[in-house]
Formats: structure tokens, sequence, C-alpha cells
């Protein structure tokens, strides 16, 4: 298996993996936050339908922009998504966007690095960068999985 085949599908497998864990969430429960404080499922979802976008926007600017301004449009488009139904959706249709690109770069051009302006290693290869989707949906779905025994729910499914 080639290095984008394996990217291409740790990105789906761990979007699929997210978005089970989040359906297995009891309905009254989807939008609870733990101590009030806390993420709530519906809010990881936005976050996941929104990530595979950051990778590739990144690569194609060749560098790393944020801003304040640009942190409220990504949590105000985020809010207009309503249920995991909606999230999924946009996620799906992100994720199609990002496997496309993802399959229109030449694998030499996974080594290439860009300056990213947080970790130890301020310089990430493209790789890295392509593989942030997949990441944070792994790391939602560990964040889902602990909620649900919070409520409650300790079945290992």
């Amino acid at each position: 298996m080639k290095a984008k085949e394996f990217l291409i599908s740790e990105t789906l497998r761990a979007t699929d993996s997210f978005f089970e864990a989040a359906r297995r969430v009891p309905a009254d429960k989807v939008d609870w936050k733990p101590l009030d404080l806390g993420r709530s499922v519906l809010d990881q979802a936005r976050e996941c339908a929104q990530s595979p976008t950051w990778g590739a926007s990144v690569v194609k600017a060749g560098r790393f922009e944020w801003n304040q301004e640009m942190f409220e449009a990504a949590r105000r488009e985020r809010e207009q998504w309503t249920t995991l139904d909606e999230c999924e959706a946009v996620c799906k249709k992100n994720l199609a966007d990002l496997v496309s690109f993802i399959e229109g770069l030449d694998e030499a051009e996974f080594e290439k690095t860009i300056e990213i302006p947080f970790g130890k290693n301020p310089n990430w290869r493209v790789i890295d960068i392509l593989h942030l989707h997949a990441w944070n949906a792994t790391y939602h779905t560990g964040q889902v999985n602990y909620i649900q025994t919070l409520y409650g729910d300790t079945a290992m499914q």
C-alpha cells in the first residue's frame, strides 16, 4: 500500500469511527456538556465536519494562516449544523474534497514541509498536515467515548 492509499484509508476509517461513536450517544445526551463546562458530542461533531478542510487549505496556500476573524467565521459556520445528520453530511462533502485533493498529489510532495506556528517542530510535512483530520477524528472519538462513561454508558462497543 502506498502512502496516499494509507492516508486516505486512515482518514475514512477515523471519520467513520467518530460518527459511529457519536451515534451511540442517546439523543438527549448529544448536546450534553460534562460539568456544563466540557464540549458536547454535537460540538465535536461540528468540528469533525469542518476539519477535513484544514489540511488541504494549508497545503494549497503553502503556509498556515489563522487569525481571530477566521476563527470566528469558522465558529459561526459550525453553529449552523444542529444535528449529527447535518454534521455527517457536511463532513462527507468536505471529506470527498480532501480525498480528491490527496489523490491529485504526487507522493513526492508529501515530504515537503510547511511552517506551522505551534508544536515542538514548526516544520510539518505535507503528509502530516493532510493527516490532521484523521488525527482530529480519532482524538474526538476518544472524547465521545469518555463522555459516554460520564453519563453511565460503560458498555464497550
